[in-house]
């Protein structure tokens, strides 16, 4: 009898299932990651009425990586350390490798909806993404720069996420020129040291670009086109890459982004039931609208419930091994596609910001 009983005691674990979370939940540019959190956090209790996962309770753990690669890093290991076995996160593509330092070895799944840099693709590792390639970011927003006729298009990139603002650079500047375009100025700067937008503006003004291309998180983007609107440029087409989609951009941007197109990860045109059901709870709970990464995270967390779900212990290996054999999923009236490095295909959505708000772009 006491050999039956611990049996069906090891049988029937009820302790909590750990998630963990890593982003930018403090400072300046936490938008996007407080809305990650929230969400997360929304569905974790959701899911937790519903019986959790299997019979267990989910335990969402959160870490604030203070958009500090060398945060983030710490933040993982700690996580790992703490039997956390899966993680969501981190937001940004200046995390990308960090994190891939940070898990190499070690008995834990990363899945990202938006770190979306091509050093993560086509690798066989321990990192799940949905988020689609910067590259294939930057040869939309080009396909459409030379649709609408335009030739000079100036460049402006945050350096803090290198990989991810270099190869949209180059990518562009590449497909521009083999149209015969040209790309008159192109500036960096580090957005951790207090750039002096006025003289960006300037000396971009100065080469009479007749567009401009931000690839930058989206207060900078909002504070770059104020100055901008304060030149010469006042009418000049702006771009933008999914980083800038946040709201952010048109909260301290105003009437200086009306008009700006972007990439964008969140289909506006999409009244699928379970997003009007989201962001309704969403509002009811926190009094604010979400940024548009809020259907990225519940997409990411609905896949991970999957996975954990059919691996039926929170074994990396075994998540992973689940999520990739089913392969597609349809989740919050979207499909998604993963090929076998864990990657997705690629499908982009331009917006446009009008009259304060982001719409598809027609």
């Amino acid at each position: 009898m006491l050999t039956l009983l611990l049996i069906l005691t090891s049988c029937s674990d009820t302790s909590p299932i750990k998630i963990g979370f890593v982003g930018s939940i403090t400072g300046r540019f936490s938008e996007l990651g407080v809305t990650a959190r929230n969400t997360l956090q929304l569905m974790t209790d959701e899911q937790n009425k519903a019986g959790g996962i299997n019979g267990r309770k989910i335990e969402l753990v959160i870490r604030d990586d203070k958009s500090s690669p060398e945060e983030a890093k710490a933040a993982i290991i700690d996580l790992v350390q703490n039997n956390v076995r899966l993680i969501l996160g981190p937001i940004t593509s200046a995390m990308a490798q960090a994190t891939t330092e940070a898990i190499a070895g070690r008995d834990v799944l990363v899945m990202s909806p938006t770190m979306s840099t091509d050093f993560l693709a086509d690798k066989d590792d321990n990192l799940l993404r949905t988020a689609t390639s910067s590259t294939g970011q930057a040869s939309t927003l080009a396909d459409r720069a030379i649709s609408l006729g335009l030739g000079k298009t100036a460049i402006i990139g945050d350096m803090e996420n290198k990989k991810y603002a270099t190869a949209i650079a180059n990518r562009f500047k590449s497909i521009m020129k083999k149209a015969g375009k040209e790309i008159p100025v192109e500036i960096a700067f580090l957005s951790s040291q207090n750039p002096d937008f006025t003289s960006i503006a300037e000396k971009i003004s100065a080469k009479n670009p007749d567009s401009i291309l931000f690839i930058t998180n989206g207060f900078d983007a909002a504070m770059l086109s104020q100055a901008l609107r304060k030149t010469k440029l006042k009418k000049e087409p702006f771009f933008g890459v999914s980083w800038a989609q946040s709201n952010d951009i048109i909260t301290h941007g105003g009437r200086a982004v009306e008009g700006m197109r972007l990439i964008g990860l969140h289909d506006y045109d999409n009244v699928a039931p379970e997003i009007i059901a989201l962001k309704k709870q969403y509002i009811s709970r926190y009094n604010k609208e979400p940024s548009f990464i809020y259907t990225c995270y519940a997409k990411i967390f609905k896949i991970a419930v999957y996975g954990l779900e059919k691996a039926k212990s929170d074994n990396s290996a075994q998540i992973k091994h689940s999520i990739l054999d089913k392969k597609t999923f349809h989740v919050v009236g979207t499909e998604i596609v993963f090929n076998k490095y864990g990657d997705v295909k690629e499908e982009f959505n331009i917006l446009v910001i009008k009259n304060g708000k982001f719409v598809n772009d027609i």
